[in-house]
C-alpha cells in the first residue's frame, strides 16, 4: 500500500472552487468549495484554491501530507506539459499563468493541471456515461461554454491546447463582446 493514499481533484470554474479528497477506491472522503472571485485576479484566486484544497483535507480528516497528487480542472487554454494556464477569457488577468507549480510550491505536493472540460469528458469515458465509446464529444454549460473530444479512445486537445472550445465559435457576427475579445461567440450569445 501507499504511504500516501489519498488524492485531491479541484474544479477551478468562474463561479466557484471546488476541491475533493478521494481515497485509493476514489470514494470521496472529504469536499470543500467556495466562490472563486475572479474580481481578485490570479493571486487571489490561487489563494483562495489553496483555502480549500486544506478545507477539504480537514473535512476528510486527512494530514495534507498522506495526499500523494493533485489535479485542477481549470477553464480555458492549459498547456498540459507546462500546467500553464494560457488565457481563462471568464477568470480576469489570466493569461500565461503558471498555476500547477504555484499550487505544487503552496500545496507541497505534485499537482497536475488541464481544461476543466477536457477532465470532465475524459472522467465521462473512463467512468461514466462515454465508458467504451470510441468517439465522444462532450458539452459543458457553466460560467461558459466548454467542449471535449475523444477520438479513437483518446482524449484530443489540439495543437494549442483548444480543441472543443466550441465556446469560442461564432455564431453571430457583430453579437455582444465575448470574455476573449471576439464578438458574437456562442458563449456571448
Amino acid at each position: 500500500k501507499s504511504r500516501r493514499p489519498y488524492h485531491l481533484g479541484i474544479d477551478l470554474g468562474g463561479t466557484k472552487i471546488l476541491a475533493l479528497v478521494v481515497d485509493a477506491k476514489g470514494a470521496v472522503v472529504g469536499e470543500a468549495k467556495k466562490k472563486t472571485k475572479p474580481e481578485l485576479g490570479p493571486d487571489g484566486v490561487i489563494d483562495r484554491i489553496v483555502e480549500v484544497a486544506r478545507e477539504a483535507a480537514a473535512a476528510a480528516k486527512v494530514d495534507p501530507k498522506a495526499i500523494a497528487a493533485a489535479g485542477i480542472g481549470a477553464p480555458g487554454t492549459v498547456n498540459l506539459q507546462t500546467g500553464v494556464v494560457m488565457e481563462a477569457p471568464n477568470l480576469s488577468g489570466w493569461q500565461e499563468v503558471p498555476l500547477a507549480a504555484r499550487l505544487t510550491e503552496r500545496l507541497g505536493m505534485p499537482v497536475f493541471a488541464d481544461n476543466d472540460v477536457n477532465l470532465g469528458v475524459l472522467g465521462e469515458h473512463q467512468m461514466g456515461a462515454g465508458r467504451g465509446a470510441r468517439h465522444l464529444v462532450g458539452v459543458f454549460v457553466g460560467t461558459g461554454v466548454g467542449g471535449g473530444l475523444i477520438i479513437d479512445g483518446q482524449l484530443h486537445r489540439g495543437s494549442r491546447y483548444s480543441a472543443g472550445e466550441i465556446g469560442h465559435t461564432i455564431i453571430l457576427p457583430n453579437g455582444p463582446l465575448c470574455g476573449c475579445g471576439k464578438r458574437g461567440c456562442l458563449e456571448a450569445v
